[in-house]
């Protein structure tokens, strides 16, 4: 008898440190499919983490949230020149962009999740509806690390 209990015990403490060792952050399997409400969040994180790099002419933290395929082949002075209109034009452009953080994303298509490869993809498309211009954009994500990261983006008044 007090060997088994013995045992249990033994058998509940490896469980025990096998789950405090584990990351649980880290999704394993085929992700959930985002709900409207997680990708309203996602489009609108992404709309705020790029006025923030606008206003602090600063694109390194926008950067750091992207994918690492992403980071690989772009630097920050490289994502800032290619949206060199935005930046030369922040006093119409900052306000715009803070206006789209209020508004619900109106997508123009159904975000689906593929599997491309390994990972998971999703590709939302659409616009916000702003007083003037609408702001359209085309924002890729891919799955890694257990969260959704930016890998493509587009943005077009």
């Amino acid at each position: 008898m007090r060997n088994n209990q013995l045992k249990i015990g033994f058998v509940i403490s490896m469980v025990l440190i096998f789950a405090v060792g584990c990351n649980f952050n880290y999704s394993v399997g085929i992700p959930k499919e985002p709900t409207s409400e997680d990708l309203q969040k996602l489009v609108k994180a992404t709309m705020a983490d790029f006025t923030e790099a606008l206003e602090k002419d600063d694109f390194e933290g926008l950067r750091r949230k992207t994918s690492d395929a992403f980071q690989q082949k772009y630097n920050a002075e490289e994502i800032k020149n290619s949206f060199g209109n935005f930046a030369t034009k922040k006093d119409l452009s900052i306000p715009l962009f803070k206006e789209a953080e209020k508004t619900q994303a109106e997508f123009s298509q159904k975000a689906e999740m593929r599997k491309v490869g390994e990972n998971y993809v999703i590709e939302t498309k659409g616009k916000f509806p702003t007083k003037s211009p609408d702001l359209n954009f085309q924002f890729e994500y891919v799955r890694e690390d257990g969260k959704w990261k930016l890998v493509k983006f587009n943005i077009k008044t």
